[in-house]
C-alpha cells in the first residue's frame, strides 16, 4: 500500500549532521567572542581567532569573516570557495557587492537592519550567487563579534540548496499522489481504530452517490445494508490484528437508497510504535456480475428445466458421436434408461446396422456445422422410428447438440391422408357440380372435370398452383375467393359475395359476372366447406360451383312480368275506388273552403281569422298526405335509401305522436343502445311509424298502450324458412305493438291489400297498411302481422343493416327560423294562376321583384323580350304545351349560368333526376310552404347549391 502523504518525514541523516555542526560551530565562536579587541586585520591575525578558523576550516559550513559595514572579506573558508567557485586569492580582501555575492540584495539590507538592531542574525534563508552565476540557497546565520578597530561579522551558511530541491520534489511527488489518489479508477477508503471513515476518493463518493462531508467521520457500518453488518461487526477486529483483507464481499448501500455489491482488498498502517494506525482498502463494484451470475443461475435452471422436460429428445454428443448427456424423452425415445446411454454411441442406432452410413452422416455434420433432415432409428427393442432432427456443432467446443422429434405417427398419417386423398380424388372427380380442393397454404390439389368443362382451364395447369390463380378464370385477377374465408375469415372478401350465408362452417355465396368467358352474366353459387383429417384437423377446404344463370334469368323476367301485374292491379284499383278517394278529398276541400269562407267574413269584419286560417292549412296538409300516400303506393320506382339512425327517426315520430294521439293512450319506448345504422329513406320510415300508430289509436278508442321497440337481431334459415319475406342475416327489427281490440284471421290475412279497410265511410281509405308494406318491400325488408280479438297487435318489421363502407347517416337538420328575404329578380313559371299568385306574393312579400309567366314558350319570349335577366327561375315540370323539362333545355341552351328551380308535385320522380342531371340548380316539391320556398330560394340566391332532395311521392 502507498504511504500516507500526510505523515511528516523523518529528517535526513545528512541534515541532522549538518545541524551537529552549525551547534560545535556556534560554541567555538562564542568563545573566540571573549579575546581583547583589536583591529579588524589582527582580528584576522589573532593568534586566538586563528586557532579558532582552523578548527572551522574543514566545516561543512560556509564560514566568512567580513567588515560589518563593507562586506569586505577578510577570511573564507574551503566549504564557501567550494560551493561558490571562488578561488581564495579572488575574495580575500573585496566586497560581496563587488563579488555578486548576494542574489538578492534586499536580503541583504535585511541582513544589516538586523545585525543593527541585534548584533546578530539567525536562521534566515538567503539566496546566494555562485561565480558561474548559479543561485544556492543557504540558510544564513550571522554574529558581530569584537575586533581592535571595531566588531567582525562572521557569517554561517548552510547550503540547503538540495533540501529545498528534495523538498519540491516531495511536494510535486505528494500532489502526484493526491491526483492519483482522487482520480484513481478503483473506490478508495480509510477507516480508524473505530470503523470510522478518515478518507475516501472520487471513485468512492461517485460509486455510491455521496458528498465527502456526508461521509469523513461517520461510521462505516452506517453505509452496509442490514445483510452485511453482522460479518463487518464480527471480522473488523480480526482484520486489524491480521494486517490484511481479500475477497470480503459486502453490501453497501447508495444514498438513492440502491445497493452497491463492493468485494474489497487491503490492508493496516501501523506507527513506528507498531501499533494500529489506519486502514487502507479499495473495493471493486461487483454488482453487475453478481447480477449476470444470479440471471446465469435462473437460465441455467430454466434450461435445465426445458431439458429434463421437453417433449422431444434432446442428446448432447463428443467428437466421437458418443453420448454425454441425454434427457428423459431421449431414453424414452431409444427405448434406453437416459442415465445407461452416456458413453453408448449414436451410431450404435442406425437401422440395420449401417455404422459407415452413420458415420458418414456424422462427418458431414462436423464439417457443416450445422444440419437437420430426416432420419431411421432403431430403438433398443429393434422398433423401426422415424425422426425429424435438427442438430448443431460445437455449442461449447468438442460438444455437439441434437435435437430429435418423432415423426413416426405424422408419417402414418401423411400415408393415410395420401390414401384418403386419392380416394376424395376420384369422389370428387364425378360430381356433377364444379369442383376443387385447395391445402392449408392455397396450393390446389384438385381441379374436377366440371370445373374443367365451366372455365376452360385444364387440371394440368391448375393443380399445383398457388397464390390465388384459381380466382383467375371466374375474376380475370388473383384475388381471395369464397373457400379462402374457411380457412382465413374476412368480413370484407365476404361483403363482396351476394346473399353470403355461412351455416356452422359450410360458407354459401352468390357470385354475379358481368362478362364470363365473353357469354354476357353469369351467376353462380358457391358453396366451401373445410376438409379435415382423423383428428379433425383442418388440412383444407373444398368448393363447388353451380352455373344458376338461367335460373336467375327466368326469376328476372317473372320479377318483371309480377311488377308489372301489381302495377296493373294497382292502377285498377285506383280506378275502381276513385270514387272513394274522391269523397275524401271532397271532405277536406269543404273543409278547405268552409273555413276559407270564414275567415274571409271574418276578415271583413276585422275579426281575428288566425283560428280558420290554421284548419285550412291544416286541411290542405291531409290532403297533401293522401296524395302522398296514394303516388308512394302507385309508383314503379325504389325509394332513395342511405344510412339511417333508426332510433332517431322513432325519437321524431315520437315526438309527433305525444302530439298527436289521444291523451289515453300511453306510449311507451324501448331502444336498443348502439344500434347500427339501416339502409333507409328517412321520410318513408316516419310515414311507416305514423300509419302504425294512427292505426293502432284507432283499435284502441277507450285507450290503451302503444309500445315501439328497436333491438339487433341475427335471422337464421330457420326463421326465414317460416316467413318467407324474410332473409337470412343481421337485421334492426322494429316492432309496434297496442293493447286494442285485435283482429280475427279473416281480417288479418288482407290487411295490406291495397284500399281494404274496416273503418267506416269516409274513416279511410285502406292505403294506409298498404303503403307500409310497399315501403317495407323496397326497403328490401319483412313485415309480419301477429292479432287475436281482444289481444291486441303486434307489427314486426325487419330492415337489413348498412354496409359498414356505406356513408354514415348525416345529422339530423334543425328547423331554422324563416330566411330572410332580398331584392333579386325571380320569374315564376306555373300554368296555374293561383299558384303564380301565391308564389309571387310570398316573395314579393319578403322584397323580391317578381315576374310570372303561364307557360313555358311565354317564359322563353319574355327571356328574348331583352328585359332584365332574372336572377332565379321558378319553374314548374307539368305544364302543357312545351313542359317543363323541354323549357328547362331551352332556358339552359341560352344561359348555362342561369338559376333555375324546379317545382313539381305530381311528375313522376325519373324526371325531377333527369331535370337536375341537366343543370336544374335545385328541386322543390309542392304543396310547398312558405318557410320552404323562402329558404330555398334564399340558398340558391347566396350560391349555395341545394340539396338534392327525395322524388316527390
Amino acid at each position: 500500500m502507498a504511504e500516507d502523504p500526510r505523515q511528516p518525514c523523518p529528517p535526513s541523516p545528512e541534515l541532522e549532521a549538518l545541524r551537529r555542526e552549525n551547534q560545535r560551530l556556534r560554541e567555538l565562536l562564542s568563545r573566540a567572542a571573549g579575546a581583547p579587541p583589536g583591529s579588524a586585520q589582527d582580528c584576522a591575525n589573532d593568534p586566538t581567532l586563528t586557532a579558532v578558523w582552523h578548527a572551522v576550516e574543514a566545516s561543512p559550513l560556509w564560514v566568512v569573516l567580513s567588515t560589518p559595514d563593507e562586506g569586505r572579506y577578510l577570511r573564507v573558508n574551503q566549504a564557501f570557495l567550494d560551493a561558490t567557485g571562488f578561488r581564495a586569492e579572488e575574495v580575500v580582501g573585496h566586497t560581496s557587492l563587488e563579488l555578486g555575492v548576494w542574489a538578492d540584495t534586499q536580503t541583504r539590507d535585511e541582513v544589516l537592519r538586523r545585525l543593527r538592531s541585534e548584533g546578530k542574525v539567525l536562521g534566515l534563508e538567503v539566496p546566494r550567487r555562485a561565480r558561474d552565476g548559479r543561485v544556492l540557497r543557504t540558510l544564513y546565520s550571522g554574529h558581530l563579534i569584537p575586533c581592535p578597530d571595531g566588531p567582525c561579522l562572521l557569517s554561517l551558511s548552510l547550503d540547503i540548496s538540495r533540501q529545498r530541491l528534495s523538498e519540491e520534489d516531495l511536494r510535486r511527488s505528494e500532489q502526484r499522489f493526491r491526483r492519483l489518489f482522487e482520480d484513481a479508477p478503483l473506490a478508495y477508503q480509510s477507516l480508524d481504530a473505530d470503523g470510522c471513515f478518515i478518507e475516501v476518493n472520487q471513485a468512492w463518493l461517485k460509486a455510491l452517490g455521496y458528498r465527502r462531508e456526508e461521509v469523513i467521520g461517520r461510521w462505516f457500518g452506517g453505509f452496509l445494508h442490514p445483510d452485511s453488518l453482522p460479518a463487518f461487526n464480527a471480522n473488523f477486529a480480526r482484520f486489524k490484528d491480521s494486517g490484511q483483507v481479500s475477497g470480503v464481499e459486502h453490501q453497501m448501500l447508495r444514498a438513492d437508497g440502491g445497493v452497491v455489491h463492493a468485494l474489497f482488498e487491503g490492508a493496516v498502517a501501523y506507527d513506528q510504535d507498531g501499533f494500529f494506525h489506519q486502514t487502507h482498502c479499495i473495493f471493486q463494484d461487483v454488482t453487475h456480475s453478481r447480477r449476470a451470475e444470479a440471471e446465469t443461475r435462473v437460465s441455467q435452471a430454466r434450461m435445465r428445466a426445458i431439458f429434463d422436460n421437453s417433449l422431444d429428445a434432446i442428446v448432447l454428443c463428443d467428437d466421437t458421436a458418443s453420448f454425454v448427456e441425454v434427457n428423459p424423452a431421449a431414453g424414452l425415445l431409444c427405448g434406453y434408461d437416459p442415465a445407461a446411454m452416456a458413453g453408448r454411441s449414436l451410431l450404435e442406432l442406425a437401422p440395420d446396422g449401417d455404422r459407415e452410413g452413420a458415420l458418414a452422416l456424422w462427418r458431414r455434420f462436423l464439417a457443416k456445422g450445422v444440419l437437420s433432415g430426416e432420419y431411421t432409428l432403431r430403438r433398443k427393442d429393434g422398433i423401426i422410428v422415424d425422426v425429424e432432427y435438427r442438430a448443431v456443432a460445437n455449442i461449447v467446443a468438442g460438444l455437439h447438440l441434437g435435437v430429435l422429434h418423432d415423426i413416426s405417427d405424422r408419417r402414418r398419417a401423411v400415408d393415410a391422408l395420401k390414401a384418403s386423398q386419392e380416394r376424395l380424388s376420384q369422389v370428387i372427380e364425378f360430381l356433377p357440380d364444379a369442383t376443387f380442393v385447395i391445402d392449408t397454404q392455397g396450393r390446389v390439389l384438385h381441379w374436377n372435370r366440371q370445373i374443367e368443362i365451366l372455365t376452360g382451364v385444364p387440371a394440368a395447369e391448375m393443380v399445383g398452383q398457388t397464390d390465388h390463380a384459381y380466382a383467375l378464370p371466374f375474376y380475370g385477377q388473383r384475388r381471395p375467393a369464397l373457400i379462402d374465408l374457411v380457412l382465413r375469415p374476412d368480413p370484407e372478401v365476404a361483403g363482396r359475395y351476394r346473399h353470403f350465408q355461412q351455416d356452422g362452417e359450410v360458407l354459401y355465396s352468390e357470385t354475379l359476372l358481368e362478362d364470363f368467358r365473353g357469354q354476357g352474366p353469369a351467376y353462380f353459387w358457391n358453396t366451401a366447406t373445410p376438409l379435415r383429417d382423423g383428428q379433425g384437423r383442418i388440412i383444407g377446404a373444398i368448393e363447388s360451383i353451380r352455373d344458376i344463370t338461367a335460373q336467375r334469368l327466368m326469376e328476372r323476367e317473372r320479377s318483371r312480368m309480377e311488377g308489372q301485374l301489381r302495377q296493373a292491379q294497382k292502377m285498377e284499383a285506383l280506378g275502381t275506388l276513385a270514387g272513394g278517394v274522391a269523397h275524401d278529398f271532397n271532405n277536406i276541400l269543404s273543409a278547405i273552403l268552409g273555413y276559407a269562407e270564414l275567415a274571409q267574413d271574418g276578415a271583413s269584419q276585422g275579426r281575428d281569422n288566425r283560428p280558420e286560417l290554421g284548419q285550412v292549412i291544416a286541411a290542405a296538409n291531409r290532403a297533401a298526405e293522401l296524395v302522398r300516400q296514394i303516388l308512394t303506393f302507385s309508383r314503379k320506382m325504389e325509394p332513395e335509401l342511405k344510412p339511417l339512425d333508426l332510433n332517431r327517426e322513432v325519437s321524431r315520430a315520437l315526438e309527433v305522436l305525444g302530439h298527436t294521439l289521444p291523451k289515453m293512450i300511453e306510449i311507451q319506448a324501448d331502444l336498443g343502445q348502439g344500434l347500427e345504422p339501416v339502409l333507409a329513406n328517412a321520410g318513408q320510415i316516419e310515414q311507416v311509424l305514423l300509419n302504425l300508430a294512427i292505426n293502432a289509436a284507432d283499435a284502441m278508442p277507450q285507450g290503451g298502450r302503444l309500445s315501439i321497440r328497436t333491438e339487433r337481431v341475427d335471422l337464421d334459415q330457420d326463421y326465414c324458412g317460416q316467413h318467407l319475406a324474410s332473409r337470412p342475416g343481421p337485421h334492426l327489427r322494429l316492432t309496434v305493438s297496442d293493447t286494442g281490440q285485435g283482429m280475427p284471421p279473416e281480417v288479418l290475412e288482407h290487411i295490406f291489400d291495397p284500399f281494404f279497410t274496416t273503418k267506416g265511410p269516409g274513416k279511410g281509405t285502406g292505403l294506409g297498411l298498404a303503403t307500409v308494406y310497399g315501403i317495407v318491400k323496397g326497403h328490401h325488408g319483412a313485415i309480419h302481422c301477429y292479432s287475436q280479438p281482444g289481444q291486441g297487435t303486434v307489427f314486426i318489421i325487419h330492415l337489413p343493416l348498412a354496409r359498414r363502407d356505406a356513408s354514415a347517416p348525416g345529422a339530423a337538420t334543425a328547423r331554422v327560423a324563416e330566411p330572410p328575404g332580398g331584392a333579386e329578380s325571380i320569374l315564376v313559371v306555373d300554368d296555374e294562376q293561383a299558384l303564380r299568385q301565391v308564389a309571387a306574393r310570398m316573395l314579393g312579400g319578403v322584397g323580391y321583384r317578381v315576374r310570372a309567366a303561364a307557360s313555358g314558350e311565354a317564359a322563353l319570349e319574355l327571356l328574348d323580350s331583352g328585359e332584365d335577366r332574372p336572377d332565379l327561375i321558378i319553374l314548374d315540370l307539368g305544364m302543357p304545351g312545351m313542359g317543363g323539362l323541354a323549357c328547362l333545355g331551352e332556358i339552359l341552351s341560352r344561359d348555362p349560368e342561369q338559376y333555375v328551380l324546379i317545382a313539381s308535385g305530381y311528375a313522376g320522380s325519373d324526371q325531377v333526376r333527369q331535370s337536375l342531371e341537366n343543370g336544374a340548380a335545385g328541386f322543390v316539391a309542392k304543396p310547398f310552404r312558405r318557410v320552404e320556398l323562402l329558404g330555398m330560394v334564399r340558398r340558391l340566391l347566396d350560391g349555395r347549391h341545394a340539396p338534392e332532395p327525395d322524388p316527390p311521392a
